[in-house]
C-alpha cells in the first residue's frame, strides 16, 4: 500500500505571494505619499529696518486674496496682503515694521491654507510650513 502525502499546490503559493505583494504595495504607497510639508513661501526678518518680508518659493502661486498675522508680545488681527506671490517674489509686510523680533511667529493665510514660521534669526529665510 502506497501512502500519498498531500502537499500544498502551486496555486496556493501564488495566492500567498499575491497577498504579500498587495500588502507591500499598500505600505509603499502610504510611505511615499506622506513626507515633508511643501514649502511654498518663506519669511525673513530684515535687520536693517526691522521689517518682515515674504518670498515665494518654487511652485508658489498665491493670488491677491491672502492675509497675514503676527504673534509675538501682542497678537495682531489678520491683515490683508497686497499683490500676488509667485516664485522669487519678495513682498515686505510693511504693517509689521518695528513690531517683530526673533522668536515671534508670522503666519500667512490663503484660500483654505494657513502657513506659519517662527522668526528665529535675522536675515535668514525661514520656510512657512
Amino acid at each position: 500500500m502506497r501512502m500519498f502525502k498531500k502537499g500544498q499546490g502551486a496555486t496556493e503559493y501564488l495566492l500567498m505571494l499575491a497577498a504579500v505583494l498587495v500588502i507591500v504595495a499598500i505600505a509603499v504607497y502610504y510611505v511615499t505619499t506622506t513626507g515633508a510639508p511643501t514649502i511654498i513661501a518663506s519669511a525673513k526678518l530684515n535687520s536693517a529696518d526691522n521689517t518682515v518680508s515674504i518670498k515665494g518659493e518654487t511652485g508658489c502661486s498665491i493670488d491677491a486674496s491672502w492675509s497675514f498675522s503676527y504673534k509675538g508680545g501682542t497678537e495682531t488681527s489678520w491683515q490683508s496682503g497686497s499683490g500676488t506671490i509667485g516664485p522669487g517674489d519678495e513682498i515686505p509686510l510693511t504693517n509689521l515694521t518695528d513690531d517683530v523680533s526673533t522668536g515671534d511667529t508670522v503666519t500667512i493665510r490663503y484660500d483654505t491654507t494657513t502657513k506659519s514660521a517662527v522668526i528665529n534669526a535675522a536675515d535668514i529665510w525661514i520656510g512657512l510650513t
